[in-house]
């Protein structure tokens, strides 16, 4: 194998060496599941693309808008979420 070849081979296996530790656990996180149903239950009785709202256990509110997912309509946000009370989660 030339020397470049084998360089290349060695900044490749480094990079992914440091570089997936990092972007896996983002990856896995951007794409996790809905922790409550809340999300489900405020479009139940609404309309595609009506506006939703609901809160989680640390009283935070989440605004979006009812979108189809798998069938069902899902509250997707499309707001920042509004920070509540910290010591309101469930233990």
């Amino acid at each position: 194998m030339s020397r470049r070849l084998v360089s290349v081979k060695k900044s490749l296996r480094f990079m992914l060496f440091c570089g997936l530790p990092f972007w896996v656990p983002q990856m896995v996180f951007a794409h996790s599941s809905i922790i409550n149903n809340k999300a489900w239950e405020v479009c139940e009785k609404q309309v595609r693309s009506d506006s939703c709202e609901y809160t989680d256990n640390h009283e935070d509110i989440y605004r979006g808008t009812c979108q189809l997912m798998s069938e069902k309509l899902l509250c997707v946000r499309n707001q920042p979420i509004v920070k509540g009370n910290p010591d309101a989660a469930d233990h």
